[in-house]
């Protein structure tokens, strides 16, 4: 509960195991999950095209440091 709503540790610790049985098997946690996947999802995608344009950066800075040894 602390880590996901925003409560303090004293009051999850106090909530009864069948509330957060109930809270965790609603429909409304399942979707509020999904759409916490789908942004963690969103950022990895970035983060991946990011990756591939440092990459590429790179190999191109290979090219031309290749290019210029030639000469």
């Amino acid at each position: 509960m602390f880590l996901n709503f925003g409560r303090d540790f004293e009051t999850a610790l106090s909530m009864h195991r069948s509330d957060l049985q109930m809270l965790f098997a609603s429909k409304a946690f399942k979707e509020w999950e999904k759409a916490r996947d789908s942004g963690t999802k969103l950022q990895l995608a970035v983060v991946e095209r990011l990756d591939a344009v440092i990459r590429a950066f790179g190999s191109l800075g290979n090219v031309i440091v290749g290019v210029l040894r030639r000469r």
